[in-house]
């Protein structure tokens, strides 16, 4: 029948207890599978999402890393070369991970009926046009396009989008409103 393969308060397998972070459950669940050589029957799925789950996490931690680095911005200018090297670096990786969740027969995004009150697949559609296809710029510009109104007013939408791309994950994947704050 196998085991609560997140309750290991009697395990004798030699790994760490249960942690209590979304990410550290996730992690915690692929030793425990390893250690205790669950049969795979029904575990495969459990370990793909949870791989998937750490996907979407590290999604989130990006798309708090672009909202920061926009933060620090000076309109129509970068604080430093750093900040805009962090913005289009963080970009970048939140864009390449979002991208990835798109394979996963496993995924919320495909099992799910609904995500944020939209159809499941619609709703990971909706996450990655809430990115774009380029980072928001210091002067307001976004892949080339100068921006409907100033700068300050660009970046407060785009900031926006990534807050409601956030929120999308954090429903699709079920995760800790107040971790997924801080990631």
């Amino acid at each position: 029948a196998g085991i609560n393969a997140l309750d290991c308060m009697h395990c004798p397998a030699a790994h760490p207890q249960t942690p209590s972070t979304e990410i550290g459950r996730s992690e915690h669940l692929v030793v425990v599978l390893i250690a205790h050589r669950v049969p795979a029957v029904g575990q495969i799925e459990i370990a793909a999402l949870a791989w998937e789950t750490c996907i979407a996490a590290t999604v989130i931690h990006y798309i708090n890393d672009v909202t920061a680095d926009m933060s620090d911005m000076q309109p129509p200018a970068y604080s430093s070369l750093g900040n805009y090297i962090n913005l289009t670096k963080h970009w970048a990786e939140m864009k390449g991970f979002a991208l990835g969740l798109q394979f996963s027969p496993l995924s919320p995004f495909r099992t799910a009926e609904t995500i944020g009150g939209i159809d499941s697949v619609e709703a990971l559609r909706r996450v990655l046009n809430l990115m774009g296809d380029a980072p928001v710029l210091a002067d307001g510009s976004q892949g080339g396009v100068g921006p409907d109104g100033t700068p300050e007013d660009a970046l407060a939408v785009y900031e926006a989008k990534l807050l409601e791309a956030r929120d999308i994950l954090e429903e699709a994947y079920a995760l800790n409103p107040d971790a997924v704050a801080v990631w």
